[in-house]
């Protein structure tokens, strides 16, 4: 699915550079596009995850990285609608870009962060620079993706439609990671069930939303 949402995107990078120039949406579409591909591909979805970490000190900055281009692109999207809806600009736009700098510091905190693995999370989730990490990138994701859905109520028809579709696929995506992080320390097991729904419908979610 990642593979899948990199060429889709990739195609829609090239297919907007026209109209990048004229429409002041279409840019900021196009700029989280391009916050997407670098997400993705972070990820390893193009070059080896441990070869792209590797230059950073092999100790999952790809991580890090991920979370704040994927937050990015979000963003960027969330702003593309705003104003194909008019909407005018609060301080709540800008927050959150202010969960950057806890990610941070957070991701910074956590204790033995090599060596690089794609499940890196899991696997320091009993730390609670991770879950802090962790926890402000999803509700920082969540509260985006709801302003975004929320924009779009007035014009849930057709194209806009199916990019509610997907933004509210990606909502139950987050919730379930929110909901992982929280159980985490009561009940591992029954965290990690509900947790393996993230990847499995976030990439769909976002794959429906480009």
């Amino acid at each position: 699915m990642k593979q899948l949402l990199f060429a889709l995107l990739s195609a829609l990078c090239l297919l907007r550079i026209p109209s990048v120039v004229k429409v002041a949406e279409a840019r900021a579409s196009w700029v989280a596009s391009m916050f997407g591909l670098a997400a993705l591909y972070v990820l390893g979805t193009v070059t080896p995850l441990a070869s792209i970490d590797s230059y950073l000190g092999g100790v999952n900055v790809t991580n890090l990285l991920q979370a704040i281009f994927a937050l990015l692109a979000i963003f960027f999207f969330n702003d593309s609608v705003r104003r194909l809806a008019n909407v005018p600009v609060r301080w709540t736009y800008y927050a959150p870009l202010l969960s950057i700098p806890i990610m941070i510091v957070s991701f910074a905190l956590i204790e033995d962060k090599g060596p690089t693995s794609a499940d890196f999370i899991d696997y320091r989730m009993d730390q609670l620079a991770t879950a802090t990490y962790s926890g402000t990138y999803m509700f920082a994701l969540l509260f985006t993706v709801l302003r975004i859905i929320y924009m779009l109520r007035h014009k849930a028809k057709g194209l806009y439609a199916t990019f509610s579709v997907g933004l509210m696929v990606v909502v139950v995506a987050v919730s379930c990671h929110i909901t992982y992080v929280v159980l985490f320390h009561f009940s591992p097991w029954v965290a990690r069930a509900i947790g393996t729904w993230f990847d499995r419908l976030f990439y769909v979610g976002l794959s429906v939303t480009a």
